[in-house]
């Protein structure tokens, strides 16, 4: 389990879900706050255009972003 709190800046947000991620065993979870950040938002959808396999929810907001769980407080987790 990680619990990431950005940097919020436009990749830096990216490198560090990245090097998160890697750090996570099968089954582990990557959870992070701020999704209402444009830099955070925007780096989110760019790892999971290129991230490996990940399971999420289906929230109708973002049912197409795979591997994303949106929770109306601005978090997210992607499950590996």
């Amino acid at each position: 389990f990680i619990y990431l709190d950005s940097a919020h800046e436009k990749g830096e947000t990216l490198l560090e879900i990245s090097q998160a991620f890697r750090l996570l065993g099968v089954g582990g979870i990557l959870v992070g706050d701020d999704l209402d950040w444009p830099a955070v938002e925007s780096d989110l959808k760019a790892f999971l255009q290129t991230a490996p396999d990940t399971a999420g929810a289906d929230d109708d907001l973002l049912a197409s972003l795979p591997g994303l769980l949106f929770c109306p407080d601005g978090y997210w987790v992607l499950d590996a």
